[in-house]
């Protein structure tokens, strides 16, 4: 690679870094235009122009941000000229004072409730045109840019991926006679209480009838959370599971046994490619957030489907396009025509689990607000997505998580899957009390 390639490339990573950083605040986002690193980018377009050597110094990155960057802004400069009545009235209306097009219609944007109410309404509506078309040109631009970073973020996870070191795989497949119980973090969380630790975990040693198991995801939410605390977390698991969880063997889904500490060193020896991993995955949840914009909290469609998800999906079609895209056509026309998913077996199972959760954060049903403050508790729903995976091959999944519960039980009850899951209160009340 020469070197006015790696000049290119390293612009275009700094550049869509600053864009990043400011993507939540449309006025912050139009100043990147005055930034050193789009001072940069706009002098090797002028080069590029002038010069053969640098159009020879192909860099698809730079072509994509900086392109998507000057994109938004023609756009931005036409909208300007087609709207330019009634931004000339609001402007003047308003005080608004700026000679650059972005900043003034990022100001209109962010104020739209505001100026809305007090203008007649034909020039209100003529607002609404503008603004409507000023925030699609804006989530294109933000749409190119997260699948620039998501591109990058996913070369970074695969450079990990000699962090999968199998020698660390030390747990043996074991047989269960026992009726398992999948627990989540929240749920750990509840037995390490004083009040209940002592009688839970003497109850899941002396049970004939119960075994506590767990999977590698409750320790990656356990590095995710604060170190303190955490030799009484790994103590609890470890004794409230006798060291059972449940891995993905070679034969599928199985219930093993292995040391905690074993299992904790594998997790943190993997925690590079996990954050790059989760990283992806928010990056991928943000794009399919600017995808389908009608999906987002407060609109009609979202507040009727949380009513009655299944009752929705089979008898409406504003949203067949959109299922059938993440679920596939054939699991997709089987849903429509009969409201349910009984009958995939195996990984076509699992599958459906992963492709529901997913459907089902597109969709904004009992999910986590998708914004760029909200990164953690997105990474998190998306584990919470592997316990429902890792939990349907046991008999109870215990959670105090809500949101979890509602998805679980509606993707259980789609996919024919037996799993009870139920609250650590109500397993408490009427099997460890009773």
């Amino acid at each position: 690679m020469n070197q006015l390639v790696i000049y290119k490339n390293t612009i275009a990573h700094l550049l869509s870094e600053e864009i990043f950083k400011n993507f939540d605040n449309i006025k912050d986002l139009s100043k990147i235009g005055s930034s050193k690193s789009f001072c940069l980018a706009d002098m090797i377009q002028e080069l590029n122009k002038e010069n053969p050597d640098f159009l020879l110094a192909d860099s698809p990155d730079f072509d994509l941000v900086v392109g998507a960057w000057f994109k938004l802004r023609k756009s931005i400069k036409d909208q300007t000229a087609n709207f330019s009545d009634i931004i000339s009235v609001v402007a003047a209306t308003f005080e608004i004072s700026t000679d650059d097009p972005f900043f003034l219609l990022g100001s209109i944007d962010e104020d739209e409730a505001y100026i809305l109410r007090r203008l007649p309404e034909d020039q209100s509506n003529k607002l609404r045109q503008c603004i409507s078309s000023f925030r699609e040109s804006v989530s294109k631009f933000k749409y190119d840019i997260l699948s620039y970073l998501n591109a990058d973020t996913q070369d970074q996870f695969f450079s990990t991926i000699n962090d999968l070191d199998t020698s660390l795989l030390k747990w043996t497949p074991v047989e269960i006679e026992k009726k398992t119980i999948y627990v989540d973090q929240n749920t750990v969380s509840a037995v390490m209480r004083p009040k209940f630790n002592d009688e839970l975990i003497s109850f899941a040693k002396a049970s004939s009838k119960f075994l506590f198991v767990y999977s590698s995801y409750l320790i990656e939410d356990a590095i995710n959370k604060n170190p303190i605390g955490l030799d009484h977390y790994k103590k609890t698991i470890s004794e409230l599971t006798n060291n059972t969880l449940i891995a993905e063997h070679t034969t599928g889904l199985t219930t093993v046994k292995e040391d905690i500490e074993d299992t904790f060193n594998r997790v943190k020896a993997q925690i590079r490619m996990t954050k790059h991993g989760e990283k992806s995955i928010f990056l991928s949840a943000m794009q399919r957030y600017y995808t389908y914009p009608q999906y987002r909290k407060g609109q009609k469609i979202v507040t009727l489907l949380n009513k009655d998800f299944i009752s929705f999906i089979k008898n409406n079609t504003e949203t067949k396009d959109t299922v059938v895209a993440e679920l596939g056509f054939a699991a997709a026309d089987f849903l429509f025509k009969n409201g349910t998913l009984v009958g995939y077996e195996g990984n076509e199972k699992i599958d459906l689990i992963e492709k529901l959760s997913t459907l089902f954060d597109i969709l904004n049903y009992k999910t986590e607000i998708q914004s760029f403050s909200n990164k953690k508790k997105i990474c998190s729903s998306y584990r919470d997505g592997r316990h429902l995976i890792y939990a349907h091959i046991c008999d109870y999944f215990i959670t105090n998580d809500k949101n979890l519960l509602e998805r679980g039980v509606t993707i259980y009850s789609l996919l024919g899957i037996s799993t009870k899951i139920i609250t650590f209160e109500y397993f408490y009340k009427n099997h460890v009390k009773q």
